[in-house]
């Protein structure tokens, strides 16, 4: 499908925006080690029944995007599997506050 160039949509060489490009590389342990201080409370906006799992780095925090369906609390198991690995600290160091049922969750790190 071919755009316009003065299109909103069009973009130079047909690339996927940068946030695109970010999100379909995979994690690697420890990546966002840098976050993980002792005490650290981290904002993260869960996005539950994605294609793919996945963290990334915002302004406004982190994204994590994972596979499992939201029920019985799966899907709040699974992002602190996948946001432990992101950070390089064992699962235990992870305690949820907020955001239980919610999609914006705040987790301190111990």
């Amino acid at each position: 499908m071919d755009f316009c160039p003065g299109s909103p949509r069009a973009r130079p060489g047909g690339l996927a925006p940068a946030s695109r490009l970010r999100q379909s590389r995979p994690m690697k342990k420890g990546e966002l080690a840098h976050l993980a201080t002792p005490g650290a409370e981290i904002a993260v906006r869960v996005t539950p029944k994605a294609a793919r799992n996945g963290v990334i780095e915002t302004d406004n925090g982190l994204r994590v995007s994972v596979t499992t369906v939201p029920e019985d609390g799966k899907a709040t198991k699974a992002v602190i599997k996948l946001l432990a690995t992101a950070l390089g600290v064992p699962k235990s160091s992870l305690t949820l506050i907020r955001g239980v049922t919610s999609r914006d969750k705040v987790f301190k790190l111990d």
